[in-house]
C-alpha cells in the first residue's frame, strides 16, 4: 500500500512539473482539429461551387443548342408564367394543351424559347 501511495506522489509530481507541456500539446491538438474541421468545410463549399458553376455552364452550352433544362426554368414555373400572361395572349391563339399540373411536363416539348445571354464572365 505504501509503494502505491509513493507511485501515485511520483505520478502527481511528474504531472505538476509537465503540466505546461501538456496544456500547450492539448491547446496545439485543438487547434489543428479546429483548422482541420475548417480546412474540410472549406473544400466542401468549393467543391459545391465547382459543381453549380458546372451545372450552369451546361445549362448554358444546353440551352445554345434548344435544351432547356430545369435547373434554368422548371415547367411548374413555365405554367405558371403562361398563366399570368394569358390576359396579354391575343384571343384568336391558344395553348395546345390545358395549363394545369397535369400537362405541366408536356409544355417543355411545345414551346420555343430563345436564350438571351447578357455577358458572360466565368473565372475560377
Amino acid at each position: 500500500m505504501r509503494e502505491l501511495s509513493k507511485g501515485l506522489d511520483e505520478m502527481a509530481k511528474h504531472i505538476k512539473e509537465r503540466d505546461g507541456e501538456i496544456k500547450d500539446i492539448f491547446t496545439g491538438t485543438s487547434m489543428l482539429l479546429t483548422v482541420n474541421e475548417h480546412t474540410m468545410q472549406l473544400e466542401r463549399t468549393i467543391s459545391e461551387c465547382r459543381r453549380e458553376y458546372n451545372i450552369l455552364i451546361d445549362a448554358i452550352i444546353n440551352s445554345q443548342k434548344g435544351i432547356l433544362q430545369p435547373h434554368i426554368i422548371t415547367p411548374v414555373q413555365i405554367v405558371k408564367q403562361m398563366k399570368a400572361s394569358q390576359t396579354d395572349i391575343p384571343s384568336d391563339l391558344s395553348v395546345p394543351i390545358p395549363l394545369s399540373a397535369t400537362y405541366q411536363n408536356l409544355i417543355v416539348n411545345i414551346i420555343d424559347f430563345d436564350v438571351l445571354l447578357r455577358i458572360i464572365s466565368l473565372s475560377m
